[in-house]
């Protein structure tokens, strides 16, 4: 995300702990917002919620890394969970209504050496099925 600020002329803000980066654009009258371009070229702007889907690119650990990181800031949450047995452990959960979505995730954890299951809650599905 540096270079690409760096290469659009763009302000760059890191949080102390250095795991935020916050990148903001300037305004210029007759110019795109860059990061909108980029998420076009890919494929990967305007898509509905339920058609949500990651570019099938190889793309590098640090990549897919800051994406699933996005993902969990914006879908999910970290928590603690507390198993039958009284066994305190930790639980990332990242909710998504599109199929695809959930299997390209679910298939970058396990890449990442992440254990992982996808579950579908059938509760708030309504499309007949």
């Amino acid at each position: 995300m540096r270079l690409f600020a760096a290469e659009h002329g763009c302000r760059v803000r890191e949080i102390p702990q250095g795991s935020i980066v916050r990148v903001r654009f300037p305004f210029r009258a007759g110019h795109r917002n860059p990061i909108t371009d980029c998420l076009r070229r890919f494929g990967v702007w305007g898509q509905r919620c339920d058609e949500k889907q990651l570019p099938d690119l190889r793309l590098s650990r640090e990549f897919w890394i800051g994406c699933l990181s996005g993902l969990i800031d914006t879908d999910g949450c970290v928590r603690e969970r507390v198993n039958p047995r009284g066994t305190a452990h930790g639980s990332v959960e990242f909710a998504t209504v599109s199929p695809v979505l959930a299997m390209q995730v679910s298939d970058t954890l396990l890449r990442l050496g992440v254990a992982n299951r996808v579950r579908v809650d059938e509760r708030k599905r309504n499309d007949g099925h």
